[in-house]
């Protein structure tokens, strides 16, 4: 899967077009930040973050692929929820979120263990807790999440979750994946922040600047493996880890921290909470 220029594009794509709608965190922080003191603590504890997720992710590779699991389908089920109430909640989100987090490795199986092999991330353990426990566990999720949708008539959120569900079944695993992180993932952060930033000029140039330094680090990362492997193995790497790196204090700093921080009155705090309206 892994050793040809047809699974690089995948990679760079997301690199390039994915990775970088992270870059609004910087805004975001900035923005609701009311004094400089304020603004630099955000600033340090989130540069702590990525470092030592990156640095847990060397050294600790299994559990930082577990823990990474875990962030991702919390993160992508919460994100594609529909705005409207919805009862399951929980139940909801491990439907949503567990489509690209546990349908697609046990789906693409032995692809997926040629792409841990390179990222040096032990998986025995994992595909067989896949098989005997969390595939099922996503299974009910999965059929608890198309019973609500059907009732609530919620048909854009129902056909949401079938295009992701054929995304992985028909295309190989990367490209399932791309297209949803930089189709709907990335597309839909960006409006829900736009939205809440009231998309300023000010905001533009701090996530462009943002996202050039993300894509600077991420080139020395690659120039940095890539002494240590060859370009594939290296660019996996650096995506993976890299990503898993930005995730960490994404979630915990601007998904968690910063709406609890604000109160429950304010526009940031509806967008990371989906207040926010989207395709749904």
């Amino acid at each position: 899967m892994v050793e040809s220029a047809w699974s690089l594009l995948p990679l760079l794509l997301m690199l390039l077009l994915g990775v970088p709608h992270g870059a609004y965190d910087g805004p975001l922080l900035w923005r609701f930040s009311p004094t400089s003191a304020q603004r630099l603590l955000w600033l340090t504890a989130y540069l702590l973050l990525v470092l030592g997720a990156f640095m847990f992710w060397r050294l600790q590779p299994e559990a930082a692929f577990v823990l990474f699991l875990a962030l991702s389908l919390i993160h992508f089920g919460r994100s594609d929820l529909p705005a409207t109430a919805l009862p399951g909640g929980s139940a909801m989100t491990i439907g949503f979120g567990g489509v690209f987090t546990l349908l697609l490795p046990w789906w693409h199986r032995e692809a997926v263990s040629g792409l841990l092999d390179l990222l040096q991330v032990p998986h025995q353990r994992f595909f067989e807790a896949l098989s005997l426990f969390l595939l099922p566990l996503w299974l009910l999720a999965a059929g608890w999440t198309c019973g609500v949708l059907l009732r609530r008539r919620q048909q854009v959120g129902l056909l949401t979750f079938a295009g992701q569900v054929a995304l992985v079944l028909v295309l190989p695993p990367l490209w399932a994946l791309c297209g949803y992180f930089c189709g709907l993932h990335a597309r839909r952060h960006t409006r829900w922040v736009l939205v809440v930033l009231q998309d300023s000029t000010a905001v533009r140039r701090q996530m462009l600047a943002i996202m050039a330094v993300t894509l600077l680090l991420a080139l020395g990362c690659l120039w940095w493996l890539s002494g240590q492997a060859t370009l594939v193995p290296a660019l996996a790497q650096t995506f993976f880890a890299g990503l898993f790196a930005l995730t960490l204090p994404h979630m915990l700093l601007t998904d968690w921290l910063l709406p609890r921080l604000l109160g429950s009155g304010t526009a940031a705090t509806g967008a990371y909470r989906g207040a926010i309206p989207h395709e749904h």
